[in-house]
């Protein structure tokens, strides 16, 4: 029997239930996923097997926008009766975050390109910062940070968003032509021009966005990345003065991949070596952050730098 109302179950436990179901041997892939505001306070459910390039415009459209529609009417009604103030902090907070829940869908919609061959994770990836569940968000964050690291070329959500990383590999190596179905095209047409045919300004766009983003927390307990700053008003869960924005790891701590990834993706767009203020700039992470993630990425031979102070300029090593 149910210790709360179905709703509350459905909203809190469901999705508990149903990631462990469909594990079997660390392989996780569950169909139905609850995405959500960083407290639950909101969520929609998706059905994998159905999803299409159009769902989350349906999402947002549809569903999304007219929630928050809804709850601003209804914050401006409550001020215009002169609500107490009991009542009207729950509900600002409340359009708060659905307000931040449906800029993130926006943010996200021209990256989704579901391919059941991908499989969960990878097609799940792109809504990383989306997902209620914590273990869950950690998981296709992970996978997030593969696919921007280049581990899975071979799937359709890297081409989807990465075309001109993608297509060349495929001129290259055979098994990636075959895997995109491109040993044809290739034969007929340059591999700048299948860059080109398959790259959308959209999706670029919407993916710089997100990669300048990645470093800062999607949820509650997104790896304790840095979290982008909140109006100074009662909220779901706030940061306590105890607990200031942005952390920077501790000396010594390992720094989350996703924020390596963010780096390495800077580099990757300066061929002749960026400075620390281009990396800074392009990812918002703090100064803190910046000086372990380097110490990591040179030390595992990911990165070089060449010159001294001010003047060091850093590499991605191929």
């Amino acid at each position: 029997m149910l210790n709360s109302d179905l709703r509350t179950w459905f909203r809190r436990s469901f999705f508990e239930h149903h990631l462990k179901r469909y594990t079997k041997s660390r392989r996780k892939a569950p169909i139905y996923w609850q995405l959500g505001t960083p407290s639950g306070s909101y969520s929609v459910w998706l059905y994998y097997p159905r999803l299409t390039r159009d769902s989350l415009f349906r999402l947002l459209n549809d569903v999304v926008k007219p929630k928050v529609a809804y709850e601003e009417q209804r914050l401006a009604g409550m001020r215009e009766q002169n609500a107490r103030r009991t009542e009207l902090e729950p509900q600002e907070a409340l359009v708060e975050e659905l307000q931040a829940f449906r800029d993130e869908v926006a943010r996200v919609t021209p990256l989704f390109d579901p391919n059941l061959d991908d499989g969960v994770l990878i097609n799940a990836a792109p809504l990383h910062r989306l997902f209620v569940h914590a273990g869950w968000r950690r998981d296709t964050q992970a996978a997030w940070a593969q696919l921007v690291r280049g581990d899975f070329e071979w799937s359709n959500m890297a081409l989807h968003l990465w075309p001109e990383r993608v297509i060349p590999l495929c001129a290259e190596q055979r098994h990636l032509a075959l895997a995109h179905d491109l040993e044809g095209p290739l034969k007929t047409r340059s591999v700048d021009d299948l860059v080109a045919a398959h790259t959308r300004p959209a999706v670029k766009e919407s993916l710089q966005t997100l990669l300048n983003a990645s470093p800062q927390a999607g949820g509650r307990s997104a790896g304790r990345l840095a979290r982008a700053p909140r109006a100074p008003r009662p909220a779901p869960e706030p940061l306590t003065a105890a607990e200031p924005t942005p952390r920077a790891p501790r000396a010594g701590a390992e720094v989350p991949e996703a924020t390596l990834a963010a780096i390495r993706e800077v580099l990757a767009r300066f061929p002749g070596g960026a400075a620390k203020s281009d990396v800074l700039s392009a990812t918002g992470i703090p100064d803190g952050t910046w000086n372990a993630a380097i110490s990591q990425l040179l030390a595992t031979g990911d990165v070089e730098s060449q010159g001294e102070k001010r003047g060091t300029r850093y590499f991605l090593k191929a």
